[in-house]
């Protein structure tokens, strides 16, 4: 009698992803295998990360509504409900500022989530961001120029 074999689990699929993908820099693939194994990081955070793997066009990177039913492979609901795109974005942002892994959004007609590799991409992915921090600025700028917070501000970024 044949025995049946377990079928991999999401966390196995992922993990074979990131063996595979030799196209991320080993400091990187260091901080996504520390991501994936705290456990103390939130199961949809741990998703996300596991989906950009997935990624196989940098160009396009990861597109949260096309790819949400990764997420919810990894989360563990096979319905077919989506995950929300405010939760991905949430995630996204965890994965940036708590975990310090690169991720850059395309803002283009094909949106989506990729890792940063090379310092091409960082500047691809902050020039928007770059261009935001100023308008904001010239706004407060104009509403309160001589606030000590503003010209604090003013004084860091044009340093």
């Amino acid at each position: 009698m044949r025995e049946k074999q377990a079928k991999p689990t999401f966390r196995d699929e992922v993990q074979l992803s990131l063996d595979a993908a030799s196209h991320i820099p080993a400091k990187l693939r260091g901080k996504i295998q520390h991501t994936l194994d705290d456990m103390e990081a939130p199961a949809f955070v741990r998703a996300v990360l596991g989906a950009l793997l997935y990624s196989t066009d940098p160009a396009r990177g990861f597109q949260s509504p096309a790819s949400a039913f990764v997420l919810q492979h990894c989360l563990g609901n096979r319905e077919s409900t989506w995950l929300s795109i405010q939760l991905i974005k949430r995630a996204i942002r965890e994965l940036i500022e708590t975990y310090r892994i690169p991720v850059g959004s395309s803002q283009g007609a094909a949106r989506g989530y990729y890792f940063i590799l090379n310092a091409v991409m960082a500047d691809t992915a902050t020039r928007p961001i770059v261009a935001q921090i100023r308008g904001l600025l010239r706004h407060v700028t104009s509403l309160a120029p001589h606030a000590p917070a503003v010209k604090a501000l003013t004084g860091k970024l044009e340093a």
